[in-house]
């Protein structure tokens, strides 16, 4: 294992630089966060885990966890927002890109990219989709590393 991938870590929402999308919050039947955090570790060799906390505007809180291969590829659900039918499989481009499609019932309905920055202190997950009346969304979320 090597900590020097600019994913591991712990990264903090910038509520103020993020933009929310009103149709994504609608899919995930959600309101924004008020505030969120992020824990990505390794987790053996081969695979990340991902650990997200946080409350949303509304006073509910987040929470989800879910692990996924090193080089990308199914990843696995353990708790979290995702209704029953959701399937997510990553691709990683390289150490600081890569993105996520989300299906359901194996169907396409969001891409969430993730950007980090060379100097490794800001991550940036760029969502885009279309809800099932087709509406298309984009929601951008600026997280800070701790």
């Amino acid at each position: 294992m090597s900590n020097t991938n600019p994913a591991v870590g712990t990264w903090k929402l910038d509520v103020g630089k993020s933009n929310f999308s009103p149709v994504f919050l609608a899919l995930m039947h959600a309101t924004p966060p008020k505030e969120e955090t992020i824990l990505i570790r390794e987790v053996g060799t081969d695979e990340f885990e991902l650990t997200v906390t946080g409350v949303q505007t509304d006073g509910k809180p987040i929470a989800a966890k879910s692990t996924a291969p090193r080089q990308g590829g199914a990843v696995k659900i353990q708790q979290g927002p995702f209704p029953e039918g959701m399937a997510i499989v990553s691709t990683r481009i390289d150490p600081n890109n890569g993105y996520a499609t989300y299906m359901m019932n194996g169907k396409q309905i969001f891409v969430a990219q993730t950007a980090i920055s060379e100097n490794g202190k800001t991550m940036q997950v760029t969502t885009g989709g279309m809800d099932a009346q087709g509406k298309p969304f984009e929601q951008l979320l600026v997280f800070a590393k701790q």
